[in-house]
């Protein structure tokens, strides 16, 4: 099973919208697959796309910068992430 780690970090409408459109797509290359979103609410529109991804099994909403967050989850190799069956996407707009 794969797991999916997507971090959303567009910020204009039309960039939001098409990461969250191709976050949704690789999760469908996988029949077992988990999609995990994570994004900033700093937008009105953000919370209104993230709600219209059906195929996602969680999703974290980051109250500050994700630059906090996420330096733990970089620290982990590609090589260990593959074993583990985790995939990690960063979408920018």
């Amino acid at each position: 099973m794969a797991k999916i780690f997507a971090f959303l970090d567009a910020q204009a409408l039309g960039d939001f919208t098409i990461a969250a459109l191709l976050a949704s797509s690789v999760r469908e290359l996988f029949d077992e697959g988990e999609l995990f979103i994570y994004y900033r609410n700093n937008r009105p529109y953000k919370k209104s796309i993230v709600a219209c991804i059906c195929n996602m099994n969680g999703c974290m909403i980051s109250a500050d910068t994700p630059r906090s967050v996420l330096p733990s989850i970089t620290s982990i190799s590609l090589g260990d992430a593959f074993h583990r069956g985790m995939i990690f996407l960063k979408i920018t707009g």
